[in-house]
Order: C-alpha cells, then structure tokens, then sequence
C-alpha cells in the first residue's frame, strides 16, 4: 500500500483510482472464461494487486475532498456506506449467482465497476497540491 500510496501521489489519485477500477472490471469479467485453476490463481492475484492499488487513492481522494471541519463526519458516512456495501454486495451477488446463473454475477460486478471508473472520471475534480519544502529554523 504504501508503494501505491506513493504512485497515487506521483500521478494523481484520480487518475490512480480509474486505472484500478478499470484493471479490476478487465480482471473480474475474465473469471468465468477460466478453466484452468493455475490460471485462475494469477488473475485472481492480480485482481487483488488492482484492488490494493486502488484503495489508497481512494481513501486519499475521500480525504481530500471531505476536508475542513467535517471531514471526520464524512469520513464515518463514507466508511458506513462501503461496510453497508460489503453486506450487501454478497448477498445480492451470491443471489446473482444461484438464481439466474454462474458466470453473470461476474459480468454484473464488471458492467458495475467500468461504470464506476466513468463516474469516478467525470464527477471528480482532483485539486493539485504543489510541494513545498518548509524549513524551520
């Protein structure tokens, strides 16, 4: 994470957050086209790796923009809203997956995630912070 904290900061977390998202939506519709377990092994990892590089730009971006006096409060509401998420998504996945078919959950969850990479890009506005170097004497 750290190592991806650093890319987020280098490139832009924005941008950072997109490349991710979009890694991970290629990642995922690719699962149910696998046959071969070793295989699933190395997408299934690089899936994670696209997973860990997202979530400190992520959590940056959250920062960022909830700044000033309620950024704690946004920053609960936020939390909340990804852990209500990770209830959710499960269920409705694993109802997915034995109602109306194996390999759909998969298309549904990649069709999601490229949508959020489009909304991420055309809702965001990152704000550029420059370096600077304070010394104190």
């Amino acid at each position: 994470p750290k190592k991806f904290g650093i890319l987020s900061d280098k490139h832009g977390r924005k941008r950072i957050l997109v490349i991710g998202v979009l890694l991970q939506a290629i990642f995922v519709v690719l699962i149910p086209l696998i046959k071969n377990y070793y295989v699933f092994m190395l997408i299934y990892t690089k899936l994670s790796l696209c997973s860990m590089l997202r979530l400190p730009a992520q959590t940056a971006l959250v920062i960022d923009i909830t700044g000033g006096e309620r950024r704690g409060k946004n920053y609960g509401l936020y939390s909340f809203a990804t852990g209500l998420g990770g209830i959710v998504g499960p269920l409705l996945g694993s109802l997915i997956y034995q109602c109306i078919g194996k390999s759909i959950v998969f298309y549904v969850q990649g069709i999601i995630l490229v949508f959020e990479a489009i909304t991420i890009n055309l809702l965001i506005k990152e704000k550029r912070f420059s370096r600077i170097n304070v010394v104190v004497e």
